[in-house]
């Protein structure tokens, strides 16, 4: 009896021990061990090297995991949130973004791990860096270098060579001294490499260019840099004949003086307001008037004339066969570029100055929208 009293006492206690160490078994918190970051640093710019990282460690028990990247600032990333993780090894990827998607910038960034199961939580702090080299451009030419866009089958196109060594949007303008006259890749996004951009050797308008040489801009950007390359192009072998004649396009607010097919001139004009809209046809030049005088029209609160330089018509008009219409300089030279005329044509005064000299009486003047 009093052997079987002892044993139960034995087991009992026993038991409980197993029990107990179970219980705090169970409740013991996870450690989060051999910790690193590989790579680190790492280039998250798309050009396949050291794109990603991940996050590396161990855990002593199983726990859920949230994982936080912070600048300064504070939070930026939350790249892990309350995930179940079993004990042992794990790499958590990350593509070195934002809580926005973006690219973060170059820097060193701290992350925090966190493992929280039924004791508690634990947390491992560590350094990463974020380190995207300067976007280059390089190896660019023309092919051909000149071009000659006159339909003839021999180097009527060309191309612009250039090589970027990230992903990045690409913008090439061709450029003569008045501005852009042609833009033949806009914001296009492009991969690092090789990349060949064909053009026909035409403007905007899809004129062949005139025989000169032209200046041209390749723009590369991505999320931590612009870069900008810059040469130039010469256009031979075109037939510059034709009549001269004006092209005004009432959208772009622009005049273009033509010499047949080519692009001479182009110049930033203010058109019709909606209630008096500039008439869209073919019209030509009937009258050059220097330094007019402006004669009130119905529509007008003044009732005497105004001479130059007080004018509205500034230094000079080309008066047009609509005679209730004409092409002329302004005293608003901040109005250029809107549609806030009676349907007239308003230039700059150094434009229509230079415009003046370069047509004739009988030029045909187009409008279109």
């Amino acid at each position: 009896m009093k052997k079987k009293y002892i044993l139960t006492i034995f087991l009992s206690f026993l038991f409980l021990l197993i029990f107990s160490s179970s219980t705090i078994f169970a409740a013991s918190l996870s450690n989060i061990t051999n910790c690193w970051m590989c790579p680190n640093p790492f280039s998250p710019n798309g050009d396949g090297k050291y794109d990603t990282t991940s996050f590396c460690y161990s855990l002593s028990e199983n726990a859920n995991v949230t994982i936080k990247v912070y600048n300064y600032k504070g939070e930026v990333k939350t790249v892990l949130s309350n995930a179940y993780r079993a004990a042992g090894r794990h790499y958590e990827g990350w593509t070195g973004t934002n809580n926005s998607s973006q690219i973060l910038p170059n820097g060193n960034y701290k992350y925090t791990i966190y493992a929280t199961n039924s004791a508690g939580t634990r947390t491992y702090s560590g350094i990463t860096c974020v380190y995207v080299p300067p976007l280059k451009i390089s190896s660019v030419w023309m092919n051909p270098n000149p071009v000659s866009p006159n339909g003839d089958g021999k180097y009527d196109t060309t191309s612009f060579c250039y090589t970027v060594d990230q992903p990045c949007y690409v913008t090439i303008k061709v450029s003569n001294y008045l501005g852009v006259i042609k833009t033949v890749v806009e914001n296009a996004y492009r991969k690092a490499g090789r990349h060949y951009e064909g053009w026909t050797g035409t403007d905007l308008l899809g004129h062949p260019l005139s025989n000169g040489t032209y200046g041209y801009t390749i723009t590369a950007k991505n999320a931590t840099a612009l870069r900008e390359h810059k040469g130039t192009i010469t256009v031979v072998g075109v037939v510059n004949g034709g009549p001269r004649w004006i092209h005004l396009r009432l959208s772009a607010r622009k005049l273009y003086l033509m010499d047949g097919n080519c692009l001479l001139k182009a110049y930033p004009v203010a058109v019709g307001r909606s209630s008096m809209p500039t008439p869209q046809g073919t019209f030509y030049i009937i009258r050059k008037d220097v330094n007019p005088t402006w004669y009130p029209p119905s529509w007008a609160s003044e009732t005497k004339p105004v001479p130059y330089p007080y004018s509205p018509l500034g230094p000079r008009r080309l008066l047009l066969s609509n005679p209730s219409y004409g092409i002329h300089g302004t005293l608003n030279p901040s109005s250029i570029g809107t549609n806030v005329t009676h349907g007239c044509i308003r230039l700059y005064n150094q434009d229509i100055i230079q415009l003046f000299d370069l047509v004739a009486v009988g030029t045909i003047v187009r409008i279109t929208n």
